[in-house]
């Protein structure tokens, strides 16, 4: 027992109440019979084993403190990344937005430079080409009258030459035959024969002459004119370079009726022993082709169906060329969607850049190669065909254009999708896809939240995000695979109604998953063409 458990005894021993005493005197024996149980060794024993149970018990406290604090940080921890998930979605979000306002204002400052570079070619390269033209037609005018000026001075020389040649031979006849009359008539049949023989001998000599002054004038013409003529092949090449770059609004009819006309005369009067016969034969056959064809008719090169649309409003849909680059050697054939006949004629000018359908007609394959992507493939019109990234490309980086999904469900029917942004950049850059403004009645966005700046990628050019494979070859069709897609319309049809198949598809957000399509159409046209149309027509 330690020395606190002695003094709480004493202290407890003093507030007892002593034993009753007698007046009896107490023995030793006594006195120890009388001596009692400590009547607080169980407080004793309490303190004794108090430390431990405070210990026992200070554990257990700290324990279930250390659980519910630990249940508390998961808690906080678990809220804390619940917020930051929404702030980082925020952010990307603000972020995506952020960079379409971007791409839309690169591609507005795109349309002005565009509309501004037209405008000022319009205005002063049209201008500049009316009066080189103008200068090229008096240059050729000046130099046509120079030289018939030439000629007829060189005929005139030769005539009057011959004039003072005809008479002293006349005169030389004259005197023979009247030298020969004094003659007797017994020599007359000699005498004959003589002057014919004369005669003859000063025509032979003159001809000679003759031919000799003609070799002499034709000699002259040529060596005069050869700088006339080489100026005059380089106009008719000027002249060939110019219509082939010229623009399509140009409209030089009475020019090239006059240029027609003087080359026409040219030809005409040239011959193998002419000044002419120098002229570059093909190069006046091409310019007479190209100037005729420029007289009969304005140059008018479509870009798309719009183009088609806007100058032929009334025109059925069907197959049209198109010239995406502006370049006349470079037509591409294209299937027009100019709107339903009799209905509102703004919804028309549709180009169709894809074709899909499962029937006897939809035996295209479209697991092809990037060159064979790039170019185009298909037949617009008859069954499946697809535009062309090169074509595309051509289109949307020159203006704001949009695009539109046709899609039939092997099960669930008609749905559609439009998105009012659609471009694609160059080959440089994969022919990334841009994309943005949805609309219609897919549940899902499918391009624009997964494919949105997503390269193009085919069996044989690997530009997805999939780091295990090729999504081009596991979906057998070129596509803006990411890793790998919520929607590709080039793989091949479906061959049951399985909706988890690898075939072509769009995914929703129902208890389906997919739309299995059996019939695509996707089509593009400028943005708000429909709009402008209207106000055109209006107008």
């Amino acid at each position: 027992m330690n020395l606190s458990t002695v003094m709480l005894w004493v202290w407890v021993a003093g507030l007892l109440p002593s034993p009753e005493v007698t007046s009896a005197t107490f023995s030793s024996s006594d006195y120890e019979n009388t001596l009692v149980e400590d009547p607080l060794q169980p407080v004793w024993d309490r303190l004794d084993n108090l430390s431990g149970e405070i210990v026992t018990a200070f554990e257990g406290k700290m324990q279930k403190y250390v659980s519910e604090m630990k249940r508390d940080m998961e808690n906080k921890f678990s809220s804390l990344m619940s917020q930051l998930n929404v702030r980082t979605s925020a952010i990307d979000s603000n972020i995506m937005n952020t960079l379409s306002n971007v791409l839309n204002k690169v591609a507005q400052v795109n349309t002005y430079l565009s509309s501004w570079i037209e405008n000022f070619y319009t205005v002063h390269m049209r201008a500049d080409a009316d009066e080189a033209v103008q200068k090229l037609e008096l240059h050729v005018d000046v130099k046509v009258s120079a030289l018939e000026n030439k000629l007829i001075e060189h005929i005139n020389t030769v005539l009057g030459s011959l004039t003072g040649v005809a008479p002293a031979a006349s005169s030389r006849n004259v005197t023979v035959a009247s030298e020969e009359s004094a003659v007797s008539v017994t020599t007359a049949s000699a005498m004959e024969t003589r002057i014919v023989s004369r005669i003859t001998g000063q025509l032979t000599s003159l001809e000679s002459s003759v031919a000799e002054q003609l070799t002499t004038l034709s000699g002259t013409l040529a060596s005069k004119s050869d700088d006339a003529l080489a100026t005059f092949n380089a106009h008719f090449r000027k002249i060939n370079e110019l219509l082939t770059g010229t623009d399509e609004d140009v409209d030089h009819t009475s020019t090239c009726s006059t240029l027609v006309d003087k080359i026409s005369e040219l030809m005409a009067a040239g011959s193998p022993q002419g000044s002419c016969s120098n002229v570059d034969s093909e190069s006046v056959s091409q310019l007479t082709a190209a100037l005729g064809q420029m007289r009969d008719s304005r140059v008018f090169l479509p870009r798309d169906c719009s183009d088609q649309h806007w100058q032929h409003p009334e025109a059925p849909s069907g197959i049209y060329q198109t010239y995406p680059t502006m370049d006349p050697k470079a037509p591409v054939t294209v299937w027009c969607d100019m709107g339903e006949e009799g209905g509102a004629k703004e919804d028309g000018g549709w180009t169709v850049i894809l074709r899909r359908r499962n029937t006897t007609w939809g035996l295209t394959s479209f697991n092809r190669t990037w060159s064979e992507y790039r170019a185009g493939f298909g037949m617009p019109g008859e069954g499946e065909w697809w535009y062309g990234l090169s074509s595309l490309h051509a289109l949307t980086y020159r203006q704001p254009y949009e695009v539109h999904f046709l899609m039939h469900d092997i099960e669930r029917g008609l749905f559609q999708a439009l998105y009012s942004t659609f471009r694609v950049e160059d080959e440089a850059k994969n022919y990334r896809l841009i994309v943005d403004g949805y609309s219609g009645n897919v549940s899902v966005d499918a391009l624009s939240s997964m494919h949105h700046g997503s390269p193009f990628t085919t069996p044989d050019r690997d530009n997805d995000e999939w780091d295990e494979g090729n999504c081009a070859v596991s979906n057998s069709g070129g596509w803006w695979f990411n890793a790998c897609h919520y929607a590709t319309l080039t793989a091949p049809f479906p061959t049951s109604s399985q909706r988890s198949a690898k075939t072509i598809r769009w995914v929703t957000d129902d208890e389906d998953g997919w739309l299995v399509l059996d019939d695509v159409t996707v089509q593009i046209r400028p943005a708000n063409y429909g709009q402008r149309f209207q106000a055109h027509a209006v107008d």
